[in-house]
């Protein structure tokens, strides 16, 4: 088998055994799962098989210099070391393409019964709940997603355009941030929606604690997650993304 190799913030992987891999965990299985539910639940990963499962996925997407990014209320990463709860979100929803699947590894989960939840729901649901006006709202109407307080330090990017993209309902592109977004139309009308989306998001989530040696993914233009306080100084996860297969 050729080797393929990929490159990450530390060394050069060399990634020989992605057909083996794909069937050690059974990939073509899960990534059906994540085709129909936008979200899917791996167990028991070992960690030097993730270069496997990210060629699987088309290849890393790299994340401020390196493949991997360590979330820990200890991190020194700048954006990484908060405990605190986060609103329902897309991931790096402040630029024009955002990546398509997140990966989510746990190193250490959170000792604690109450902390370190990760909370999920499949927008495609909400879609098809939603009336005329609501989708002509999102579909046709501009705004403002600005970067958050950490990644202003280093960069001012922003996005301006609609929160849905829509060819379908298996093939979309929906973005939100509760806190950072603004209406350049109508900012009333946007607080009214954003908050009704949180409660459609509460009534409907799945939320986990990913277990140890566990990659949770999820598709990022479909599929939005939050995640509950830390408790536990010790709880990390790692977090990836992937080029992706369905949308191009």
């Amino acid at each position: 088998m050729e080797t393929l190799k990929i490159e990450d913030n530390r060394k050069i992987i060399d990634v020989s055994g992605m057909d083996e891999v794909k069937d050690k965990y059974d990939l073509d299985l899960y990534d059906k799962l994540l085709a129909k539910d936008n979200y899917a639940l791996i167990t028991n990963i070992e960690r030097e098989d993730i270069p496997a499962i990210a060629q699987y996925y088309g290849g890393f997407v790299r994340q401020y210099g390196g493949n991997e990014y360590v979330i820990k209320p200890t991190s020194k990463n700048y954006s990484a070391n908060s405990s605190g709860f986060l609103y329902p979100h897309t991931d790096f929803n402040e630029k024009e393409r955002t990546q398509l699947i997140l990966g989510l590894y746990t190193v250490e989960t959170d000792k604690y019964d109450e902390g370190g939840y990760t909370s999920v729901a499949n927008t495609r649901h909400f879609l098809e709940s939603i009336d005329t006006d609501t989708f002509d709202y999102l579909t046709k109407n501009e705004f403002c997603i600005i970067s958050n307080k950490h990644l202003r330090q280093i960069e001012n990017s922003h996005y301006v355009g609609p929160l849905l993209k829509y060819n379908s309902l298996m093939d979309f592109e929906f973005r939100f941030s509760y806190n950072f977004t603004m209406s350049l139309t109508d900012d009333k009308k946007w607080k009214v929606f954003r908050d009704q989306f949180l409660t459609w998001f509460n009534e409907n989530k799945l939320s986990i604690k990913i277990p140890r040696g566990s990659l949770f993914l999820l598709n990022n233009h479909q599929a939005v997650h939050s995640r509950s306080e830390i408790y536990d100084q010790n709880r990390e996860l790692i977090r990836y993304y992937f080029q992706g297969k369905y949308f191009g």
